[in-house]
């Protein structure tokens, strides 16, 4: 339902929160890619080029005791509102707001060995600065074996000190999931229309992606940005960590067994949000046919 302040219409705003390592750089090249198409249409897109230039600069810091984050904080909440109310005044009809920090950080989740230990306290801002024209909240999942292998061979190129394999293991088979993560994402946003999307099935294509939650989407778009590195991408580099191997298919972080186990840890996850009521979505496609939303609840 449209609703109206002071005689303007409110900005349906969708959030794009992540997830880290499931081809949220392609979404975000693609859409500021097209841009233009998206104006024409009244919709409007902030991604890293926004986010990370000052906008969100005190929602995305890590320390939440710091003074210096507290002050820019109260700058981002009244930055935010000024450029809704000028989108407000321009006709704009959308926001999409596409940054993956919103959770956390990478190299923060390989510290604490946790997947977005933060992510409450961080959406909370979030949820502060746009709750009341938050219309839709997307989430891209991975499965785990996929998530921390991916995490840890973009850290180790980088030069991140690298965990105990042992450690990583009892994390992804046991530790924070992606149900917890939803469950923060609805704690801080209790009533936006919620989207999953499966990276196996939809991560890497952006006009799928963006069709899902809105209508025109973009052009195909072909091209892939920040991909896993592959193991030619290791070859310079000092020998590994103990009980982290190279294989021919890149960087290798679970076995076979450990890699089924973590399977079923995720295709738990993924029954379980099917099964949930509420204001969730999955996006799915299914091979050799055409993309299908298939909504938990709405």
């Amino acid at each position: 339902m449209k609703t109206t302040w002071k005689g303007l219409r409110l900005v349906d705003v969708i959030l794009h929160i992540g997830a880290h390592r499931t081809a949220s750089k392609t979404f975000q090249k693609a859409l500021s890619r097209n841009q233009q198409h998206l104006m024409q249409n009244d919709t409007v897109f902030w991604g890293p080029e926004v986010t990370r230039n000052g906008m969100f600069s005190g929602f995305l810091m890590q320390n939440a005791d710091n003074p210096v984050r507290k002050r820019r904080i109260a700058r981002n909440m009244g930055a935010v509102a000024l450029e809704l109310t000028r989108l407000r005044a321009n006709g704009t009809r959308r926001l999409i707001v596409s940054e993956e920090n919103i959770l956390g950080s990478m190299i923060g989740n390989v510290k604490a060995r946790s997947l977005y230990p933060d992510a409450l306290d961080r959406l909370t801002l979030f949820a502060d600065a746009f709750g009341t024209v938050a219309t839709g909240i997307v989430l891209s999942l991975r499965d785990y074996a996929g998530y921390w292998t991916s995490t840890l061979a973009y850290g180790y190129r980088l030069g991140w000190d690298m965990p105990p394999r042992a450690g990583i293991l009892a994390t992804a088979l046991e530790g924070r999931g992606w149900r917890d993560v939803v469950g923060d994402i609805r704690t801080a946003f209790p009533t936006p229309a919620m989207t999953l999307w499966d990276y196996a099935t939809i991560g890497g294509k952006p006009d799928q992606q963006l069709a899902s939650v809105m209508q025109p989407t973009i052009p195909p778009y072909d091209l892939t940005h920040n991909q896993t590195p592959a193991a030619e991408a290791f070859r310079d580099l000092a020998v590994l960590p103990p009980g982290y191997e190279m294989g021919a298919d890149g960087f290798r972080v679970f076995d076979q067994t450990e890699t089924t186990r973590l399977n079923a840890r995720y295709a738990g996850d993924l029954a379980w949000f099917r099964d949930q009521a509420g204001a969730l979505g999955l996006y799915t496609t299914n091979a050799g046919a055409a993309p299908a939303q298939q909504h938990i609840a709405r």
